[in-house]
């Protein structure tokens, strides 16, 4: 055989084994991709929406701007949401944000941007904070970054916080400094 014949056959079968193990390459990658975002199953825009709890008591009610749903895990993302939540026999709470979450069942509710929570109680009470998780039925709140809380006789900020919000309760986690101003003379 031509020496020129064997070096041709030998080239062919290294771009044979090379074309081989890049399509298996390609193909272990592919295993890894994630999976596509799922689109959206429904979506709401400029709505109100209640959600009740298996006694048939509002959770919280919201208002938005828009709403789309996941059909994978049940969560919904809302556009500049307005939410007032409700406590058993006690005020309410009023919630604003540039965006949210809400968990399957409504369980767990996550507020982003600019987080305006303010209760209806006879001496309001008003956090300020950049993002805020809820728990309507366990009537509580929490987060993690710089948190401002401002009440008729008191300015208080830190950063991380844990909230009852039933007893208007408020655990500070780190970085406190409070401004208590006396009251006035009746």
């Amino acid at each position: 055989m031509n020496p020129r014949t064997i070096a041709l056959i030998v080239a062919l079968g290294v771009v044979i084994a090379v074309t081989q193990w890049l399509l298996q390459q390609q193909a272990d990658d592919s295993d890894l991709d994630v999976l596509p975002a799922a689109r959206s199953d429904y979506i709401l825009e400029d709505f109100d929406l209640a959600v009740m709890n298996p006694d048939g008591q509002a959770r919280f009610v919201m208002a938005a701007t828009r709403l789309e749903r996941n059909p994978a895990d049940g969560s919904a993302v809302v556009a500049a949401p307005k939410v007032r939540f409700f406590s058993e026999g006690r005020h309410e709470w009023t919630l604003t944000s540039r965006e949210g979450w809400v968990g399957d069942e409504a369980t767990v509710v996550r507020f982003d941007g600019d987080v305006d929570l303010v209760s209806t109680a006879e001496a309001p009470t008003r956090l300020q904070t950049q993002s805020v998780t809820v728990y309507p039925d366990e009537s509580r709140a929490e987060g993690d970054g710089h948190i401002l809380i401002t009440e008729p006789q008191a300015r208080i900020e830190g950063v991380g916080f844990h909230a009852d919000l039933d007893r208007q309760a408020w655990d500070l986690l780190s970085d406190v400094r409070a401004t208590l101003l006396p009251s006035p003379n009746p």
